[in-house]
């Protein structure tokens, strides 16, 4: 079968990006033809496999979003693929996989948490009015024929705020690398990032991983550590987002209750803890 599978990039960074890169090579090794469709290439399509370039116009977010979703499909449509599976937000695909839930549950939430400036925001907000339209056009009837959900909660989420036939949601959560997360590496690493980032063996470790902290939920986590319960605690936080520097400045210098930002990167030499 010659497969599609469309995103605006292809990387091994990001939870998505990364899906997409093992999607295509599992998908390769069940001797399918699979064809990968992005904007951009962080990395290049595994072997055996074929990549496009997916124009866009560097004119902003917005407009990127928007060329992504309709020039995607007539990019693909050229090409006479079987399936076309898009892991983000296209006019129409076969397939649409979703890895994150909706834009307007998440928007729901943090205009619940912001109250009525940050709604107000939202609403003026030229970008999400965007994404609002091509995730309301992606999930209207005959825009797909079978959705992936990654967990429960996610298809809960589309059937809550577009009234998609729970029927036609399929649950497929993401696979774990049982080698390289194997319980008998535990010790190895568990000592290594404590004595690379100066935490103390015995103090309790609270890990977050993720990109995009806002919408992952790292404010709420900031929030309670503050308290009592979490004093001796620390806090690390591994991932990226646009606004990372924002989040080192509620830092202070010195522990205990430390707070690593890695973004990333690999610890440097002269690191010192810093507090929230």
């Amino acid at each position: 079968m010659k497969i599609a599978l469309a995103h605006k990039r292809l990387d091994l960074k990001g939870g998505t990006e990364r899906d997409l890169y093992r999607t295509a090579e599992g998908l390769r090794d069940l001797g399918h033809e699979v064809h990968l469709f992005c904007a951009e290439y962080g990395v290049e399509a595994p072997p055996e496999t074929f990549s496009h370039r997916i124009p866009v116009l560097p004119l902003g977010r917005t407009a990127r979003l928007w060329s992504l979703a309709a020039w995607g499909p007539e990019t693909i449509r050229k090409h006479r693929c079987d399936v076309v599976v898009g892991f983000g937000r296209m006019a129409t695909q076969d397939v649409v996989r979703s890895g994150g839930g909706t834009h307007r549950g998440f928007l729901e939430r943090l205009g619940a948490e912001g109250g009525a400036r940050r709604r107000l925001w939202q609403r003026l907000s030229v970008y999400h009015r965007s994404l609002l339209a091509l995730e309301n056009r992606q999930y209207s009837t005959g825009r797909y024929s079978r959705i992936i959900a990654v967990s429960q909660e996610v298809k809960r989420d589309i059937i809550d705020h577009y009234a998609t036939p729970a029927d036609r949601i399929a649950v497929l959560y993401n696979g774990v690398d049982l080698e390289r997360f194997h319980l008998s590496l535990r010790e190895k690493w568990r000592c290594r990032i404590r004595q690379e980032w100066g935490i103390p063996d015995h103090a309790p470790l609270v890990a977050f991983v993720g990109s995009g902290f806002r919408r992952k939920g790292l404010d709420r986590l900031l929030a309670i550590w503050d308290s009592p319960g979490m004093r001796d605690a620390y806090l690390l936080v591994v991932g990226e987002d646009a606004r990372t520097d924002r989040y080192r400045a509620r830092a202070k210098v010195g522990p205990p209750s430390a707070l690593f930002l890695l973004g990333g990167r690999k610890p440097s030499k002269d690191f010192t803890a810093r507090r929230i």
